[in-house]
């Protein structure tokens, strides 16, 4: 597959800005790393399976977790009360090792790539976090990389046809996926719905070119604003929604692509592999692969910057909390009569809350109940 470079051009020319970056990295690690090995094995299948430490002034925790074919550990980092889930350490079982070519990887989730991107999480991090084992780090061959380019648009853009964009084999596979809308809606990206269509008002938001299971290159093209709302994420790329639109093209690029082209080893006649030391230079053979130059890089490259307009009720704790009085609802009770029964009934709560206060949210809670009874009667009429 190849980039169509004039139509490439042509969507930069029309962005207000846009933005490179890695989106995702898997390391196939060649030998162990005892520190994370120790944690994984010490901790227990059922009520201990988390672990708790702290990085410098960060709090990370270690949950190990089980599938068929292998054994891994997710590392999650709190910042300002939100848990990020930014790591993975993977430990291949035995009847897998040899298919595999593996027996350990390393996976920085896209997540630690945007923290960094909005300069939340320190660009050192990943080497406060694995210390004098960093040195060991660096060595592993990056087995897959994700870049992508991101497109911000003022105006209501459409996701460009596949023909236009990417220049693909007849024999390729394609996808694409649409998202369904309920026919009322309180905002423009309420209830979407993330599943195997992606439809957004008849207008296709998603688009896959070729097969995963091909060891070069695998493309996608999509609306990053309702990707970010599908998957709750709206706060993590909050500085978006400033936009009409953005369009984000992904490559996921894999073993085949992740190796030098010129460089033939001396001991067995195959290219060498990119390693994260050498990450920067496969950072610009994936800038080579989109027909990016320095030129263009200066033009229009996108910062971040805070969206103020984003409210604290879309923060992941909040979000929780609305799913947890849905399944109340589900039940057959009603979550609002449920929390103030709570408040005003249990005695734990009581002795936290002053009757002042419990008398003010009682109060707040009228005005604004009854000022949704009056407009929904005013949309009767």
């Amino acid at each position: 597959m190849k980039i169509n470079q004039d139509n490439l051009q042509k969507l930069l020319n029309e962005a207000v800005a846009y933005n490179d970056w890695i989106d995702h990295l898997s390391l196939n690690m060649k030998i162990e790393l005892p520190w994370l090995h120790n944690i994984l094995a010490c901790l227990d299948d059922d009520n201990s399976n988390t672990y708790f430490d702290s990085v410098w002034e960060y709090k990370i925790s270690y949950t190990k977790n089980h599938s068929r074919n292998w054994t891994f550990l997710n590392v999650t980092i709190g910042i300002r009360g939100i848990p990020y889930t930014i790591f993975q350490y993977l430990e291949y079982k035995k009847s897998k090792q040899e298919f595999l070519k593996s027996i350990w990887s390393f996976t920085i989730y896209s997540t630690y790539f945007r923290l960094l991107e909005k300069k939340i999480l320190k660009e050192n991090f990943i080497k406060l976090f694995f210390g004098e084992e960093y040195a060991t780090l660096v060595q592993f061959p990056i087995s897959r990389i994700d870049y992508k380019i991101d497109f911000f648009f003022d105006k209501k853009t459409k996701i460009p046809e596949q023909i236009d964009l990417i220049q693909i084999r007849k024999d390729s596979k394609g996808e694409c996926y649409t998202i369904e809308l309920p026919k009322k809606r309180n905002w423009k990206y309420d209830k979407i719905i993330a599943n195997a269509t992606y439809h957004k008002w008849n207008i296709i938001t998603w688009r896959n070119i070729g097969n995963k299971l091909n060891k070069s290159i695998f493309l996608r093209m999509y609306d990053k604003i309702i990707d970010s709302v599908a998957k709750n994420k709206t706060m993590l790329y909050d500085d978006y929604f400033e936009y009409a639109n953005v369009f984000r093209l992904e490559g996921e690029f894999r073993t085949k692509f992740n190796k030098y082209e010129n460089q033939i080893s001396k001991i067995k006649t195959e290219l060498l592999p990119y390693t994260y030391w050498s990450l920067e230079e496969l950072k610009e053979k994936c800038r080579r692969y989109y027909w990016l130059s320095l030129d263009q890089r200066e033009a229009k490259v996108y910062q971040y910057k805070e969206n103020k307009k984003i409210e604290s009720y879309e923060i992941r704790n909040f979000n929780d909390f609305w799913w947890r009085a849905c399944k109340i609802a589900l039940q057959g009770l009603n979550p609002l009569i449920v929390i103030l029964n709570q408040f005003t009934k249990r005695e734990k709560i009581r002795k936290q809350i002053s009757q002042e206060l419990l008398e003010t949210l009682i109060i707040e809670f009228n005005k604004k109940t009854s000022l949704l009874c009056f407009k929904q009667k005013q949309k009767c009429k």
